[in-house]
């Protein structure tokens, strides 16, 4: 069995047992199959023999895994099954996340999450309204107060040892902003049968338009003032509904009952 310094070039002898120590793998096995999660390093030219080859890029790694540590060969030529060194891969490390989502008020507030991982772990991205505090297997995550619209992000948590090994916890935070408002009147208003137009005030704590009315109704809106025009009635009396709403916010809204005798 040989082996060669990734750093010097040196080629050493040595047993089984001796090299498995070094690379500190759990088995060095020859003339066998690649196995999952292990890998195989072959010599890319020549015999052990006749060259001496000092970089690693002097050897061809076939892997199961995209983890390895090690060069080294067995004795051999190429195209020998002995020319392969097949080297166990470590367990990968592991973590959780529990819950996977955690929803926080507007007002601002801290949740515990669960996290177990097989070793140390850390917290490897947030928003910036999340701080958070690691204290063994609880994470404490605190979001500050929110004066806007509601908001999402996503933590991260890794190993501290692999980065690529991590769990993902989605926040959510309700909208701190304050609701709006609107009001009609009056909240009831009759048209003559032959038709006139009517106008109802409407306070709004922002811009606002018609959202649903009957066909027999049309509407202009100025400022605070909404002028609803009722064509003339040939047929029996009819009654609907004339909803405003939040050009922001459809489900702000206030109604008003329209009603027009019959024309005769």
């Amino acid at each position: 069995l040989q082996e060669i310094s990734t750093t010097t070039g040196i080629v050493t002898y040595m047993s089984d047992e001796e090299l498995a120590k070094i690379l500190k793998v759990k088995r060095v096995v020859t003339n066998d199959r690649l196995a999952d999660d292990e890998i195989a390093v072959f010599r890319n030219y020549g015999t052990i023999g006749t060259s001496s080859p000092s970089t690693i890029e002097d050897y061809e790694i076939t892997t199961n895994t995209d983890w390895f540590e090690v060069i080294g060969f067995v004795g051999g030529d190429l195209y020998s099954p002995k020319s392969a060194l097949w080297i166990n891969a470590p367990e990968s490390g592991s973590i959780v996340c529990d819950p996977a989502s955690q929803a926080f008020i507007a007002a601002g507030e801290a949740k515990d999450i669960t996290v177990t991982a097989s070793g140390e772990y850390e917290i490897t991205s947030k928003p910036a309204w999340i701080a958070g505090v690691i204290d063994g297997t609880k994470a404490t995550l605190t979001a500050a107060a929110n004066s806007g619209a509601a908001r999402t992000g996503v933590v991260v948590f890794a190993l501290t040892s692999d980065a690529d090994v991590n769990c993902t916890l989605v926040v959510t935070q309700l909208s701190g902003e304050a609701p709006g408002t609107i009001s009609c009147d009056p909240t009831t208003q009759e048209f003559a049968a032959a038709g006139e137009a009517k106008d109802i005030t409407v306070t709004a704590s922002s811009g606002y338009k018609i959202t649903s009315k009957p066909a027999w109704i049309t509407g202009a809106i100025a400022g605070n003032k909404a002028t609803l025009t009722a064509a003339a009635n040939s047929g029996a009396a009819r009654t609907g509904v004339v909803v405003f709403a939040l050009t922001s916010d459809a489900n702000v809204n206030c109604t008003l009952v329209v009603t027009q005798p019959a024309g005769t």
